[in-house]
């Protein structure tokens, strides 16, 4: 991770992270993504098989996953400490959502006049989850849940498989706690695609929601319109806000959680101690060795970690507004009073 010391650095660091939100891209993606969405209008499975197997399983058949592998992969992880996580996450999540939900209302105060929203869940919602390399089962429960909560009667999941065809366990284990019954093995484009103008096996949704990649935001961002989407998602980007009363242990965990996902990622640490700027670091480096994608992160952290040490708690929450990261942790004495301070703006000087 590179270092900066104060504010007179701040826009050095910001500069450098800005630049890690843009994804490099060949100047042929989009029209790459375009020609695929066209071909799975088209074609529709022949297509979609088509991409599965040049670029995650050759062996391509079966697009969606059989109820009973869904079972199985459930009841196997049922037995390990993965299951009762799982629930305890979804159960979270659920309550967090539940305090979002919008409800209809009508004004009739004014004679011969009537105001109000009606609002109703959408049909059918599909849920991209990233995969191949890596299992993300909250990603399932995150993405899912909210739908759940809304109301939403069919909620199908996409998701590429590994070489062998299969989908992670953890994956199909957390659809089953989320409740979601349909999962296809498809990613990329060709996932969005399919989900967004439907084909002989995937069902057509009225709204595609999940992270991915590049040609997944590309492909989202082409078919809206056909469907409604969530948003563009870039490569994840976590900021650590921590005084002196900061965990260096879980200051790292968050960290790697973030930066496992793609060498894109970025990962800022902004704090007025020295002591934890330095604990930190050695976290990450005490951690990483034990995770599987150890490679990946130290990518991501050699291209795009950043460590900035400030002479103040103020300053240092002037620096993380400035940002704006997508995942911001506050490991201080007053949070409140760090969020309050985080809404400074730069002074001419």
């Amino acid at each position: 991770m590179q270092f900066f010391d104060t504010r007179e650095h701040a826009m050095t660091i910001l500069a450098a992270a800005f630049e890690a939100r843009l994804e490099p891209a060949s100047r042929g993606a989009e029209e790459a993504v375009r020609g695929i969405i066209e071909d799975v209008r088209a074609r529709g499975d022949d297509a979609v098989r088509e991409y599965t197997r040049r670029w995650d399983w050759p062996e391509a058949d079966e697009l969606r996953v059989p109820d009973d592998e869904i079972s199985a992969a459930a009841d196997r992880v049922q037995t390990t400490d993965l299951w009762p996580v799982l629930e305890l996450s979804a159960q979270r999540i659920r309550r967090f959502h539940e305090q979002q939900k919008r409800t209809s209302w009508m004004d009739a105060s004014r004679p011969g006049e009537m105001l109000g929203q009606i609002v109703r869940p959408v049909e059918r919602a599909g849920v991209y989850v990233p995969g191949g390399t890596a299992a993300y089962p909250s990603t399932v429960l995150m993405a899912a849940l909210p739908a759940v909560v809304a109301g939403v009667p069919e909620i199908a999941v996409a998701t590429p498989p590994g070489r062998d065809g299969r989908v992670p366990d953890a994956t199909l284990a957390a659809a089953r706690v989320a409740g979601v019954e349909t999962v296809y093995r498809i990613g990329g484009a060709q996932a969005i695609a399919a989900l967004a103008f439907g084909t002989q096996t995937v069902a057509r949704v009225d709204k595609v929601v999940g992270p991915g990649n590049l040609y997944v935001n590309l492909a989202k961002r082409l078919v809206y319109g056909a469907v409604g989407i969530d948003m563009l998602a870039g490569p994840s980007e976590v900021l650590v806000l921590a005084d002196d009363t900061g965990d260096p242990a879980a200051a790292a965990a968050d960290i790697l959680a973030q930066t496992e996902h793609d060498p894109h990622c970025s990962a800022v640490v902004v704090t007025p101690s020295d002591d934890f700027a330095g604990a930190v670091v050695e976290e990450i480096e005490a951690q990483m060795p034990a995770l599987l994608r150890a490679e990946t992160i130290r990518a991501a952290l050699g291209r795009s970690g950043f460590v900035v040490r400030t002479r103040s708690l103020e300053e240092a929450a002037e620096v993380a507004s400035l940002y704006a990261p997508e995942h911001l942790h506050l490991m201080v004495q007053e949070p409140f009073a760090a969020a309050a301070h985080s809404q400074c703006r730069r002074s001419p000087d």
